[in-house]
């Protein structure tokens, strides 16, 4: 779904968020991708993925942990992370 050839879908809020947020970035170089996200309950996040090979990913997220959501998941959590991803295609 992250292809290095275009830009990131941005992503919307869920359905456990307790507000709106929205995402921009964009792809520095042709394997990462830089990206800001900003909710409406006042958390701001900054996010980095790293395309290792075709498939293997790191991702890196920097928040500033100010909102407090009920049922965060790591999609929604205002903190800080730090991951790897493996996508298979099938």
């Amino acid at each position: 779904m992250n292809e290095s050839d275009g830009p990131k879908p941005p992503e919307g809020s869920g359905p456990q968020d307790s507000g709106t947020s929205v995402e921009a970035g964009r792809y520095v170089s042709n394997r990462v991708y830089v990206g800001v996200k900003e909710s409406t309950t006042g958390a701001s996040q900054v996010g980095v993925d790293v395309d290792l090979t075709k498939r293997l990913k790191l991702q890196a997220k920097l928040g500033n942990g100010t909102a407090t959501a009920q049922g965060v998941t790591p999609e929604n959590d205002p903190g800080s992370s730090i991951g790897m991803a493996y996508q298979i295609e099938y």
